[in-house]
């Protein structure tokens, strides 16, 4: 849930960034059209910016790793009971706030539904005129227009439609429905109400713009919008004629038409775009440079006397067992180590990591690697891993196997020390029980390894 929230934030962010751009430098301008396309990129990027990662290596020089001195990993990491109790409470409210306002919604399309349904509806030119005896005001929902044929008169009807048209033609409900949608993630976020406020202003100003270029008379387009039906109501997420900005609408109806050279004000939210990417988006990986050391004898010690053990992760491979105050490597045999702190270790590894994380990373290892653990009751297998360069090999055994390379007996060979890379074996035969003891006698009691290498040129 940690992670959601810090993604809910993020996202509360890009959208608030745009609605300041387009308060600032776009609100007062004619290019409608172009605003919704605006204003509709902003919830869009608010959903996919935060997923953006850019990871920025910082190559240092190798230092002895403390991981609790003064600004080390222990004194960084939070009181976990303390932050979760707090974690719990945020996540309880954000959820109560989601549920309701799911619940409002879902009531207010209920509510739509029973008025399309006891309405008598009749479909024309691709719309459906729903007439009603509620007390509303005209509506459109999609392609359903919704009026009570009481309260209007034959040429206000004709004015509205073609008001409610552009709303149909445009797809306006869409915008309403991502903007609810949004709603319902950032309720929290007191700019996305201005926001969504913003948006269906805009809206309004596309559809008495379409009004007006389909011939409707201006001044009596005006005097109808100031009929405002007292007392009727429409569901929230409707594009209705009426509404609580007619002063507004009639004053952009007015407007003079902007400059076309005004359009660079749109990019002007590129810039504070590209900041927050690097401020927000931006994780900073320090890796330790791979040098000599001096002797290859010589280990590499990471020394960590916390209580809290951080992850210790080696090749790609999370190491459970090992303890990084004992851990000892050659380090001729290190090509890197990445110590991930804080939100970057959690992010990689969940939970695992909110301790920090060490990531080693060894050169590729060119010996014949076995392991001898596998249960009594399962059969012996072999495995080649060309991607990590090593063999493995499993028996089970509590003593070492006779081990024969093309057809000779190494008795006194340790499978860990052949010094053989897994491209110059051919194949690999494991004999055990009575195969063994059949083919090799009493040496073979242990099991055996048979090693067919590639024949040379």
């Amino acid at each position: 849930m940690e992670g959601f929230l810090l993604y809910i934030l993020k996202s509360a962010g890009i959208s608030t960034l745009f609605l300041l751009c387009y308060v600032l430098f776009l609100k007062k301008e004619t290019f409608f059209n172009a605003n919704r396309v605006f204003l509709i990129a902003g919830l869009v990027l608010s959903f996919l910016i935060p997923f953006i990662s850019i990871e920025e290596n910082v190559w240092i020089e190798p230092i002895a790793l403390s991981l609790n001195s003064a600004n080390g990993m222990a004194e960084t990491i939070p009181n976990e009971s303390s932050t979760s109790v707090w974690l719990t409470m945020l996540s309880v409210v954000y959820v109560l706030g989601t549920t309701f306002l799911l619940i409002r919604l879902a009531v207010n399309f209920l509510s739509l539904k029973r008025i399309v349904t006891k309405g008598d509806c009749q479909r024309e030119d691709g719309i459906n005129f729903v007439e009603t005896q509620n007390n509303t005001t005209p509506f459109s929902f999609f392609n359903y227009l919704i009026y009570n044929p009481e309260t209007l008169t034959q040429s206000d009807f004709a004015t509205i439609v073609t008001h409610e048209q552009v709303h149909i033609r445009g797809f306006h409900s869409l915008d309403i429905l991502l903007m609810h949608t949004v709603i319902l993630i950032q309720w929290f976020n007191p700019f996305i109400w201005l926001y969504k406020d913003n948006l269906e202003h805009n809206l309004e100003f596309i559809a008495d713009q379409g009004a007006l270029k389909s011939g409707s008379d201006r001044v009596g387009y005006q005097n109808l919008m100031l009929k405002t039906t007292v007392g009727a109501t429409h569901p929230y997420f409707s594009n209705s004629f009426y509404n609580s900005i007619i002063k507004k609408r009639i004053v952009m109806l007015n407007k003079k038409k902007s400059q076309k050279s005004n359009v660079w004000k749109f990019g002007i939210v590129l810039p504070f775009l590209v900041v927050f990417v690097l401020s927000f988006q931006t994780t900073t990986v320090a890796q330790v440079k791979a040098t000599d050391y001096g002797s290859v004898d010589k280990p590499v010690s990471i020394r960590n006397s916390s209580q809290e053990k951080p992850l210790v992760v080696i090749d790609g491979i999370i190491k459970k067992d090992v303890d990084i105050d004992n851990l000892a490597i050659t380090p001729g045999d290190i090509k890197s180590i990445n110590v991930l702190k804080d939100e970057t270790a959690t992010e990689k590894y969940g939970s695992k990591g909110k301790n920090g994380v060490v990531e080693i990373t060894t050169k590729k290892y060119r010996g014949l690697k076995t392991k001898f653990d596998t249960p009594e009751d399962e059969p012996a297998t072999t495995q080649v891993d060309n991607k990590n360069n090593e063999v493995a090999v499993r028996i089970s055994s509590d003593n070492p196997p006779l081990i024969v390379i093309d057809g000779v007996e190494h008795p006194n060979t340790d499978m860990s020390n052949l010094g053989m890379a897994p491209e110059e074996i051919e194949r690999i035969d494991v004999l055990k029980d009575d195969p063994a003891e059949k083919k090799y006698g009493t040496k073979g009691k242990n099991g055996v390894i048979e090693i067919t290498t590639k024949k040379k040129n």
